[in-house]
Formats: structure tokens, sequence, C-alpha cells
């Protein structure tokens, strides 16, 4: 009897750290914009080579420190999942790169319709790729979302690339990660080593030729580059813990606290205009999401 109150007990304080992991993460990528609006004068390109160079010495470092190295070596064997991976590494670059564009262009609120849409493409992609069941709330709610880009799409004119490609990428690249099922360091290890020659190319062009901020800006401002591995790497790292945790509906419910906090920031912070377009586009947006999460309650 004892030792299954015991049992309990420490259920609870893995799951109550768990949930502090997964919130940590999520208010770290609402909150992020804030970080890189300093760097607004530095173009996404250099931003995006500063990144993949200082998140891959973090995510060593964090290798070095798990006692990860026999896996890796053991990964790169399964050449067709290491290739899976390193196209994932370009996904998720090209996404980080439309994000920062959009970040430090005023285009906040694009970035939080985006991913609003993407755990719902997720499913989707899951259907089509994984077989996965897929219900007809689960089709009511991407339908909505798809009005609701709809929406934005006839009113401007054009499609809105940023809120469509963001969840795009990043539903691509989340169904890479779990078809190749590696652990999440050594995964973002590889993914970064794919693309760790152009970023670091990149970053000696800039500096060689004088345009670059990494080493003539000052002290500052190199602390700040620096700081863009620990910005991207961080969060991610604290995902891969929290979700081992805590239960995926769980997880489902607290995705959203991300773009929430990202637009209520675009809005009240960096004065983004919101118009009656864009209200139309996210309540159908906010829509599709309390039919999505309403199938996950009823799952569960």
């Amino acid at each position: 009897m004892e030792n299954k109150i015991e049992m309990e007990k420490n259920k609870k304080s893995t799951t109550y750290i768990g949930m502090l992991y997964v919130t940590a993460t999520y208010v770290f990528w609402g909150i992020q914009p804030i970080y890189w609006k300093q760097l607004a004068h530095i173009s996404a390109i250099e931003l995006i080579a500063n990144r993949i160079v200082w998140s891959f010495v973090f995510f060593m470092i964090i290798l070095r420190l798990q006692k990860k190295t026999p896996l890796l070596k053991e990964a790169i064997k399964d050449k067709k999942k290491f290739y899976m991976t390193c196209l994932a590494g370009y996904l998720v670059s090209a996404n980080w790169l439309i994000y920062i564009y959009a970040v430090n262009t005023g285009q906040i609120l694009a970035t939080s319709l985006g991913y609003y849409i993407c755990p719902l493409v997720s499913v989707v992609l899951g259907m089509i790729f994984l077989k996965e069941r897929f219900n007809r709330l689960q089709m009511l709610a991407f339908l909505l979302a798809c009005a609701g880009v709809g929406v934005v799409a006839i009113s401007y004119g054009n499609l809105p690339w940023i809120a469509v490609s963001l969840p795009l990428l990043f539903g691509v690249y989340g169904l890479f990660k779990k078809m190749i099922g590696y652990d999440a360091v050594v995964s973002m290890v590889i993914e970064i080593m794919a693309i760790l020659p152009i970023g670091l190319a990149y970053l000696v062009y800039v500096e060689i030729t004088g345009k670059g901020h990494l080493l003539t800006s000052g002290p500052y401002m190199l602390f700040m580059l620096l700081l863009t591995g620990v910005v991207t790497s961080l969060p991610l790292w604290w995902f891969a813990k929290g979700a081992s945790m805590v239960k995926l509906s769980t997880i489902g419910f607290m995705q959203f606290l991300a773009p929430t906090i990202s637009l209520v920031m675009g809005v009240m912070l960096y004065k983004e205009p919101f118009t009656s377009v864009q209200l139309y586009s996210f309540g159908l947006i906010w829509a599709a999401i309390a039919v999505f999460i309403y199938t996950i309650i009823r799952k569960n």
C-alpha cells in the first residue's frame, strides 16, 4: 500500500515537473519576438547563420554532458533516417528564416496565425502519411482553419504566405521527426550538422567582407549573437524533457499558448494593426482550435 502511494506521488511529481518544462517552452517561444526585435537591424540570413553555428555548439555540449555520442554514431549508420534528418534540418532552418523575417518586418500577427494553424496541419499530415484516424470533427476544424486563411487571401488578394508556410514547414518537420524516432538531442545535432557548412560559410563571408556584426559591433552585440544558440536550443531541450513526462493531449492544449502570447504582444506592445479582416480570420482559427481541443477532451 505504501509503495502504491509512493508511486502515485512520484507520478504526480514527474507530471508537475513535465508541465513546468512544457509551459516554460511555450512561454519562451511566445515572448521570443522581444529578443529578435533587438536584432532587427541585422539581416534575417545573418541571424540564421549565427543561430545555426551557435545552436550546434550548444547541442554538442549537451550531447557530451549526456554522454550520447555513441547514439550519434549509431544514428549515422542508418543512411535513410540520417538523410531524412538532414532534410528536416533544412526544413526547420527555412522555418526559422521566415519567422525572424516576419518578426523583424512587423508581421508578428502573421506568425501567430501560422502557429495557431500548425497543430491542425500536423493532424492532416498524420492522416495522409501515417494512416492516423481523422474524424469528422477534426475535418471540421481543418476546414475552419482553411476558411480563416481564405478570408485573408480574398481580402488582400493574395495568399498570406507567412501564415501558410510556417505551419507547413513545421508540420512536415514534425512528421519527419515522428517517422525517424531518434533521440531528441541526437536528432538536433544531425539536423544542425547538415546545415552547418552553409551557416558557417556565410558567417565567415560577412565577417571577412566587413558586412557582419559578430566581431565589429561591440561586446553587447557579440553577446546577443552568441545568445542565438541558447535562444534556439534551450526551449527545444526543455520541450524534449517535458514531452517525455506529460500526456500528448496536455501538450495539445498548451501549444496554443505561444501564438496567443505573440498575438497579444504584437497588438499591445508593437502596435501592429488588428483589422476586422484579421478578427474574422482569427475568429475562424479560434473556432477551429475549440473544435480541435474538444476532440482531444472527448478522446480522453
